[in-house]
């Protein structure tokens, strides 16, 4: 079971209510993604290690041209694959030199062993005054195994970002520890249903009311910000390039 991967993440309504790692991304960009919109009205976006694209209704909806890319062997790695995605190997982005408004990834870095490296990828094809906006993890579960490397501090994230010559506006976080609690139930909840077992699954059934419960009380914190912010599911970062 500690192999099994994250289902598709297609960004829809019933995997933000389900999924809170997704749900606290989702929140966590929207009010960039908003507010950046106009200054850089129609600027073009890239999101570094799509996936299955969660985001690319969200910000064409800002009025942002939307472009993914992803590695070349995303699809045997992660069974992730879309037609209209530019493949390439992992190492330079497939852009030109200072050429977009803004780099958006999204739990993509802690899968990135040179980390210093992928952020001078982010950089190179950004714009002066272009946008880093990307969603980092730190207390989620371990994922995408064994491709799954780091968990960084806002203090890491911002010492990364500034030595590629990033201003870091602001590094918040994306949920408070009462949301992180309900997280944690439901990871025990999921991991038993989708088991295989079939006593496991009917334990998770017997205890349905706790995992409902934690998703209520998860959903709650999030959407209200209560509870402790120093224990988060993890983080949201938005720099300028200078």
């Amino acid at each position: 079971m500690e192999d099994f991967k994250p289902t598709n993440n297609d960004g829809g309504i019933l995997r933000r209510i389900f999924d809170l790692p997704v749900a606290s991304v989702y929140r966590g960009i929207l009010p960039f993604v908003k507010k950046l919109s106009v200054s850089h009205n129609n600027g073009k976006v890239v999101d570094v290690g799509c996936g299955s694209k969660p985001y690319k209704k969200l910000f064409e909806s800002h009025g942002w041209t939307y472009e993914g890319i992803d590695m070349e062997n995303s699809e045997n790695q992660f069974g992730y694959h879309a037609d209209d995605v530019i493949y390439f190997d992992g190492v330079t982005f497939p852009e030109k030199d200072a050429s977009v408004e803004m780099v958006f990834h999204s739990e993509v870095i802690e899968h990135v062993l040179d980390t210093r490296h992928f952020l001078s990828e982010c950089s190179r094809i950004l714009k002066p005054n272009g946008i880093l906006l990307f969603a980092s993890p730190f207390n989620v579960r371990y994922h995408y195994i064994p491709y799954d490397y780091w968990r960084l501090t806002p203090t890491t994230l911002r010492l990364l970002c500034e030595e590629q010559g990033l201003e870091v506006m602001e590094i918040v976080p994306r949920c408070r520890d009462i949301c992180l609690a309900g997280y944690k139930v439901l990871t025990i909840g999921y991991r038993l249903f989708f088991s295989k077992c079939w006593w496991r699954i009917i334990l998770s059934v017997i205890f349905s009311p706790l995992w409902v419960l934690a998703l209520l009380v998860g959903q709650i914190s999030l959407h209200l910000d209560i509870g402790s912010e120093y224990d988060s599911l993890g983080y949201i970062v938005y720099c300028r390039k200078k």
